[in-house]
């Protein structure tokens, strides 16, 4: 089963919906065209709009909301063309268990095919080189996008894994940099020992490049700051400065 985050501490429930960020819609401002589907509509920052680099964000469990899209901005602000593809199709979760409904109905196949509209899209505009980072949920597609979506050059994976021994990691021929915490409860999908495992199927395949990085004490969640529970700002920080120079090196022209 794909976990995407785990229940809501009291505090963040008790917070009014309508303002939380994990709870509220995205704007949206794009719209590419998907093969075998509707039009995909998404977020694309305004920031980074001119660089060949280009980071398609697969969010977590709850959908196109505020939440990534402060990522998407920040991704943005290190001159990275970003955009966020709805692929709920206008659905954001109102609480954990809602989300879980909403990812437990995601068409998978039909999610990639999004993506690869998105980087088809970017490309039209000028991108010479997209990217995919995804999260928890988004991490997990995130494996299944450098498999099968074209022109990708290298993908960032927070927290997420697919089925370790059902996957063919034969498919991914490209730089991986992957991000799991020590404290990462979340059985089978992104606790120590899948992670564990996931990293030594990755090794296997002689990927161009491969960074593996464990962050102590730190839970599923970690790099969202609209989960008090679980953020770790110190880590986060941490992490996006591996990040930084990962993606300079693969997608630099």
């Amino acid at each position: 089963m794909i976990a995407g985050g785990r229940r809501l501490s009291a505090s963040l429930r008790d917070k009014d919906e309508k303002k939380n960020p994990l709870f509220t819609a995205a704007s949206k401002n794009c719209t590419w065209k998907v093969e075998g589907s509707k039009d995909c509509k998404g977020y694309l920052t305004f920031r980074g709009k001119d660089s060949p680099m280009g980071v398609i964000i697969l969010f977590e469990w709850w959908g196109l909301n505020q939440s990534i899209q402060k990522v998407a901005e920040h991704v943005a602000q290190q001159n990275f063309r970003t955009v966020i593809p709805d692929l709920y199709r206008g659905k954001v979760a109102k609480d954990a268990e809602d989300a879980k409904h909403l990812q437990e109905a995601l068409d998978f196949q039909r999610a990639v095919a999004d993506v690869q509209g998105a980087v088809d899209f970017l490309m039209h505009y000028g991108c010479k080189k997209p990217s995919v980072l995804g999260f928890s949920m988004g991490g997990n597609l995130a494996f299944h996008c450098l498999a099968e979506v074209k022109n990708l050059h290298c993908g960032v994976v927070f927290y997420g894994a697919p089925e370790v021994e059902k996957f063919d990691f034969s498919k991914i021929k490209l730089p991986m940099q992957l991000h799991f915490g020590t404290k990462d409860s979340m059985q089978g999908f992104s606790d120590p020992e899948t992670a564990n495992k996931l990293e030594n199927k990755l090794k296997e395949q002689n990927l161009p490049a491969l960074e593996f990085h464990r962050y102590e004490n730190c839970d599923h969640g970690f790099m969202n700051e609209d989960r008090p529970e679980v953020y770790n700002a110190e880590q986060t920080k941490i992490a996006w400065n591996k990040v930084w120079p990962f993606w300079r090196k693969h997608l630099a022209t």
